[in-house]
């Protein structure tokens, strides 16, 4: 039995924060805050996460479904970090509109499971809100603990960032019911006084993309410094 290749590199932590920074959607931590109206130009996405403690996140980037490509790279694109705040199960951002997919769950900014093999993508249109369902955040986790007890490291030097690309499960999420929707809408009007949206269950589609690298060679789970993956 072949050991599936899991630690594909470290990356420094310098460029990986810099890429978060300038090209990732904001996800704010204060529902009370955020602004959005209907007729916004932008779009708001909604997650629901498992209630569980920690720092962790689901990124989502900027997708090309024709040529099974990550567009969010240091040149362009965009793309969010869903992270759970310690008020609420839900998570949020606004963010352009166009097609995306999930590219990646991290923990501590510094381990991180690459979906590139099997993940979802879906498309939303401006001044739109979707509802992206329940993400099983336990389960990733469990993975992504798995991962490090088996193949290490245990722990990363400060400035690293690390990533398991094989074998990794596809996101657990799904298109939502009709009373998940409702749920989320509720807690849209008791939590988001300045959100004017009526919520749409997201219709996800199956997708896969390539990994590329960043200037010193080292994997990344966006799209800089790859070519698309053809279709097969």
């Amino acid at each position: 039995m072949n050991m599936p290749l899991t630690v594909v590199g470290y990356v420094k932590k310098a460029i990986f924060v810099a890429i978060s920074l300038t090209l990732f959607g904001c996800v704010t931590n204060d529902p009370t805050k955020l602004s959005f109206k209907q007729n916004n130009t932008q779009s708001l996405l909604l997650m629901e996460m498992d209630p569980v403690a920690g720092e962790y996140g689901m990124g989502i980037a900027s997708f090309d479904e024709s040529s099974n490509f990550v567009t969010l790279s240091l040149t362009g694109g965009t793309g969010a970090y869903f992270k759970k705040s310690d008020k609420s199960n839900y998570a949020y951002a606004v963010i352009s509109p166009g097609s995306y997919t999930f590219t990646e769950f991290v923990q501590q900014d510094s381990w991180a499971l690459c979906f590139h093999a099997h993940t979802v993508s879906f498309t939303v249109e401006p001044g739109q809100s979707l509802f992206l369902g329940h993400l099983q955040t336990r389960t990733h986790l469990a993975q992504l603990q798995q991962m490090v007890s088996l193949f290490g490291p245990s722990s990363v030097r400060q400035g690293d960032h690390v990533y398991y690309r094989d074998g990794i499960l596809p996101p657990r999420i799904a298109t939502p019911s009709a009373a998940d929707v409702g749920r989320a809408q509720q807690y849209i009007l008791e939590s988001m006084p300045k959100v004017q949206a009526t919520l749409a269950p997201v219709l996800y589609r199956s997708a896969k993309f390539d990994v590329g690298h960043d200037i010193f060679g080292n994997m990344l789970c966006l799209g800089y410094g790859r070519k698309p993956l053809p279709n097969s």
